[in-house]
């Protein structure tokens, strides 16, 4: 058990006391007042940091007393520096002053320089955590703006100051071309002002293109800075069922400009100069609630007989919204039924949601080391699953192969009829057809998920064929080893302006308030079902908790 030497100075007289780390603060201010004849109630003790620059720390609980034992053995120090004041003020001339000496603020302004830009997401840590990180780590406790000028002081020192962040953007977009050719970089300006960004890197591009699914899911973000910039993110998904980020940008505002700028952006990038935007209505907010069951039924739809049900079903609610459904809503983009390409039965964007949980870290940086660090992610994320699928030896991708094993699996249930070489008829619940060589089923989840559905894998079975043969092509090792195959290069910054005074060629944005109070509350996705809540007395659904006085009527029936 570590024991620690005390030496305590009242009035310039010294004594000598020992305790172990596992006494209490009490036990030891009860040996002091002793030792003095002192009332604890009227006295301050403070001790002194065992390193050079021995700044004075008060010992006011258990707490303190504990942070000081962890601070010596920190420094293997055993000898522990004591000084005991009046608490009317009066104190040991040598003692000092509880206020950081400017040695030890100049060392604790380096320790956060340090810590910072060895743990970059400790720069989100809000300032009250901050405080407490300090008050834990050096005993020092200050106020709540000191602590944000600190942190401003040390950002700014680290990734340069937030105004010449933006002027930076165009020296990392040519580095960017000049390591990684073949990306897709673009910055416009507003006169001198920055407006918007878009990067995608040429591993990026080549991975979506030889490998992902052709699926694509988007959405935004809002910033940490002072600007109040928004950064826009695309996500596709690999064979493996993992998520992958094809492009993002940083953009002055949400605005309808900047969505549309986005995505033909996007579209450049990936095919060429061609127009993908198309404007669309919207469902008035009255009526989605009332037909949005029946919505989600036309979305799902496999075949003819469930889309015709489900339309047929929406007509008796409202028209209006039959008539959105067929001239408004594109519905031959989301519809099962009608859609024509491989949509892998994807109906929400919680893959890009996955995206701002990603770059969480990142979202208070400076836009250019912001930038970066989304890069070095990135580059991170290529070469472990480059490295991991290099490994595999099978034809389909883990994650493929569970969920193939388990169609298998269900499919020994269904009875299975030839009707000519290559058609067959599956009877299980209904009788469906299914033709190998088409690669058709009549249920249509074949066209739908990329799997062979359970109609699709019982005639394989009796045909004594590989089922992994007709999995699509997305879902194979072979693709996905295509995916990753492209590695993203490093970012040198040996050449990167560092005077913050020099001639600016491009200045941030004009900060502009959103309208309306600002939402702390994130919008949750459509996907997500609302719990009814039950009454425990009546067992009836309940709009929200409250206390139900209702009395409960009980009907017996007698037997006459």
């Amino acid at each position: 058990m570590e024991t620690f030497c005390v030496v305590a100075r009242y009035k310039g007289e010294g004594r000598m006391l020992q305790f172990t780390i596992l006494s209490s603060w009490e036990t030891v201010m009860g040996d002091i007042s002793e030792r003095w004849a002192l009332d604890g109630s009227q006295v301050r003790v403070k001790f002194v940091t065992p390193d050079s620059y021995k700044t004075l720390c008060p010992i006011e609980s258990n707490v303190d007393f504990q942070r000081m034992c962890h601070i010596h053995h920190t420094f293997n120090k055993t000898v522990v520096d004591i000084i005991i004041e009046d608490a009317n003020g009066s104190m040991d001339n040598n003692s000092g002053s509880l206020i950081p000496s400017n040695a030890f603020s100049a060392s604790m302004n380096a320790d956060v320089k340090t810590y910072l830009s060895q743990h970059p997401s400790a720069g989100a840590l809000s300032i009250v955590q901050s405080s407490q990180t300090l008050d834990r780590d050096h005993g020092v406790r200050l106020p709540y703006k000191r602590v944000w000028m600190g942190k401003e002081i040390a950002r700014a020192a680290i990734h340069s100051k937030e105004v010449s962040s933006y002027d930076l953007l165009l020296w990392y977009a040519d580095k960017v071309a000049e390591m990684n050719p073949g990306s897709f970089v673009i910055i416009e300006n507003d006169g001198d002002r920055f407006k918007r960004a878009f990067f995608s890197f040429r591993a990026c591009l080549l991975g979506f293109k030889l490998g992902w699914r052709p699926l694509l899911f988007i959405d935004g973000t809002h910033l940490l800075g002072k600007y109040g910039e928004i950064l826009l993110g695309v996500t596709a998904k690999d064979g493996n069922e993992g998520i992958f980020h094809v492009a993002f940008a940083v953009v002055d505002n949400e605005t309808d400009d900047n969505w549309t700028w986005f995505l033909a952006t996007l579209g450049e990038a990936l095919y060429g100069e061609d127009d993908y935007d198309k404007a669309n209505g919207s469902l008035g907010k009255s009526l989605k609630e009332q037909c949005w069951s029946v919505i989600v039924k036309i979305a799902y739809a496999y075949t003819s007989k469930e889309f015709d049900d489900a339309t047929h079903e929406l007509v008796a609610i409202s028209i209006d919204a039959h008539d959105w459904l067929l001239h408004k809503s594109d519905i031959d983009h989301w519809c099962n039924y009608l859609f024509k390409g491989m949509q892998w039965c994807e109906m929400y964007s919680n893959v890009a949601e996955s995206f701002n949980a990603w770059i969480k870290e990142a979202r208070h940086l400076l836009v250019t080391s912001m930038v970066d660090t989304i890069r070095f992610k990135l580059m991170k994320m290529l070469t472990e699953w480059r490295e991991v699928s290099a490994m595999w030896d099978t034809y389909l991708c883990p994650e493929i192969r569970k969920k193939v094993e388990q169609i298998v699996e269900i499919s020994r249930f269904s009875r299975v009829g030839r009707s000519s070489d290559d058609t067959y008829e599956v009877v299980d619940e209904h009788n469906n057809a299914v033709n190998l060589r088409l690669r058709k089923c009549s249920c249509r989840r074949w066209d739908v998920h990329g799997l062979t559905c359970k109609h699709t894998t019982a005639v394989i079975m009796q045909t004594d064929t590989n089922v992994h043969c007709y999995v699509d092509q997305y879902f194979t090792a072979e693709s996905y080893c295509r995916t990753y195959a492209e590695p993203i290069y490093l970012i040198p910054d040996s050449d990167k302006p560092s005077d913050d005074d020099r001639q600016l060629r491009m200045r941030p944005p004009i900060a502009k308030k959103r309208p309306g109070r600002p939402r702390k509350k994130q919008i949750e996705s459509q996907c997500f079902d609302v719990l009814d809540l039950h009454c425990g007395r009546l067992l009836s659904k309940m709009i929200n908790f409250c206390v139900v006085n209702d009395v409960i009527v009980y009907t017996i029936d007698i037997a006459v």
